[in-house]
């Protein structure tokens, strides 16, 4: 009886932990062998077979030492050719307002986003001696003939799609950089979670910007503050000030300023 019993204890602690393993996996994204041994405080043996059964009931993706969330797989992002046009008038008013934040002599860093390429549209008509760092190729096209702007192009390898520089390359160019502001771009905005993004190829290079820049604001439309997406890039304690539009609603503003993120609406 009192082996019995402890058999049944040991599936429920399983059971109870391959539920919050998952839970983790999705918010995450993504997590090594490694660092999920250590959250769980388990061997690696008994981790391994933790994620092969999660893997065969086709709840995540096992790698060579890591796993990732099926949920990223079936997210829904929007092609560049429809975000690009994607409340744009809005986008416009966000990037005027962000554009007052900058100085002259700062250095930036300008995030993939098409908020933060209305920003580049004003800044390449801008007189402004500053430094700027992207890792967008079209925000690099439209500064590039700047006569005053210097201009720093994050290279690597470029999203299909899109215009992002990720990957090995890019990575290792970021941790070389540093600035006085980052303007970054975000696919939703969480009361919870913070500040999250559809893809994982991203992430790395979004954390980077933030750990060698000293303020961060954020620049998204209001819809993001009702879309889903389940990486997290930062939490909202790590952002200077969001800036968003005036279309946002009461409700959503009030839950994200009671979580203490800078909201500003425009």
């Amino acid at each position: 009886m009192g082996g019995w019993h402890v058999m049944l204890m040991a599936r429920v602690k399983s059971k109870t932990r391959a539920k919050e393993l998952l839970e983790y996996i999705n918010k995450h994204g993504y997590a090594s062998l490694s660092e999920l041994c250590r959250e769980f405080q388990v061997s690696s043996a008994t981790m391994r077979r933790d994620l092969t059964e999660l893997d065969e009931r086709g709840l995540v993706t096992r790698m060579h030492g890591a796993v990732k969330s099926k949920i990223d797989e079936q997210m829904h992002e929007p092609p560049y050719a429809e975000r690009i046009n994607m409340e744009i008038q809005e986008k416009k008013r966000i990037a005027q307002r962000a554009f007052r934040e900058i100085r002259e002599g700062d250095s930036i860093i300008l995030d993939s986003s098409t908020t933060v390429v209305e920003l580049a549209k004003l800044l390449a008509q801008s007189t402004l001696p500053i430094t700027v760092i992207t890792n967008d190729i079209e925000i690099a096209y439209i500064l590039a003939p700047h006569p005053i702007i210097e201009l720093i192009c994050v290279g690597g390898y470029i999203r299909k799609g899109y215009y992002t520089s990720i990957g090995f390359f890019a990575e290792n160019l970021w941790q070389e950089l540093h600035a006085d502001k980052l303007f970054m771009g975000v696919d939703a905005v969480n009361p919870e979670y913070g500040m999250m993004n559809y893809r994982i190829e991203e992430i790395s290079c979004k954390k980077l910007m933030l750990k060698h820049s000293k303020q961060h604001f954020v620049l998204c439309d209001h819809t993001k503050f009702a879309a889903s997406a389940v990486l997290q890039i930062c939490p909202s304690s790590e952002v200077d000030l969001l800036i968003t539009g005036a279309e946002l609603s009461d409700p959503s503003a009030k839950m994200m300023r009671d979580v203490g993120l800078r909201l500003l609406t425009v």
